[in-house]
């Protein structure tokens, strides 16, 4: 039997490239890069400021049979599917949620592990999922980052236009988007067999930096429509 990746290090990529561009957004566009290059480096992220909460995310219903949800750290709501799984941001409860998921997505398990790690750490603020197949998520980790300057539309077209010369196996765009100029960074992997697509925003507003990660099964080729629905759904205050 065909194990699930430890690790994989393209994702484990993403995320400490993602981390290091919140870490010296005010250091320079290319120190961000010049370090995010060996994705097995240890990099110590930001201290999440601790803020668990055990609201449903206030769910309403939204357009197009989604759900609006609400993380009240920032806050932040985005929109989901009506059929996905919103469980409370709890620390003592989301790590077993996700873990329990992971069992039913076994393409996903290595992902969703670290994600549960994080959760029992309160740094995860809002995590919606997909129970069935295609199986998907996506999770919000935000933290305090004062005297971090607000990402622009500048500073997100020079992130991107460096990352293209020096990132391998990590596509950075920039974006913009209603709630504001992001990054984007996109990878792949495959998992038991299984194409899984990566896609993770970076926002960073008033001395707070947000990662959304959205991770899907996939079998067609580019990325899921889910994950364009919910970034364009995103809204802060």
């Amino acid at each position: 039997m065909e194990k699930a990746p430890k690790a994989p290090s393209v994702i484990r990529g993403v995320f400490v490239l993602a981390v290091i561009i919140v870490c010296v957004a005010t250091l320079g566009v290319v120190l961000a890069l010049r370090h995010s290059k060996a994705s097995s480096t240890t990099v110590q992220s930001p201290t999440p400021v601790v803020a668990p909460t055990t609201l449903p995310y206030s769910a309403r219903p939204g357009p197009n049979d989604t759900k609006i949800l609400t993380e009240p750290v920032d806050p932040l709501t985005l929109a989901v599917p009506s059929s996905w799984t919103s469980p409370a941001a709890d620390p003592l409860t989301l790590e077993d949620e996700i873990n329990r998921f992971a069992g039913d997505a076994p393409a996903l398990e290595a992902l969703l592990k670290a994600e549960g790690a994080v959760a029992g750490k309160s740094a995860i603020r809002l995590f919606a999922y997909q129970p069935v197949a295609p199986h998907a998520f996506v999770s919000v980790i935000s933290f305090s980052t004062p005297g971090v300057k607000d990402l622009s539309a500048a500073t997100v077209n020079a992130i991107s236009a460096a990352a293209k010369l020096k990132i391998k196996n990590v596509a950075v765009s920039g974006v913009q988007l209603p709630v504001g100029p992001a990054l984007k960074l996109d990878s792949s992997l495959v998992s038991h067999k299984q194409p899984v697509v990566v896609e993770t925003l970076v926002l960073i507003v008033g001395g707070r930096s947000l990662l959304i990660e959205m991770v899907s099964e996939t079998n067609t080729a580019g990325v899921p429509a889910v994950f364009d629905q919910i970034a364009q759904s995103l809204r802060l205050g």
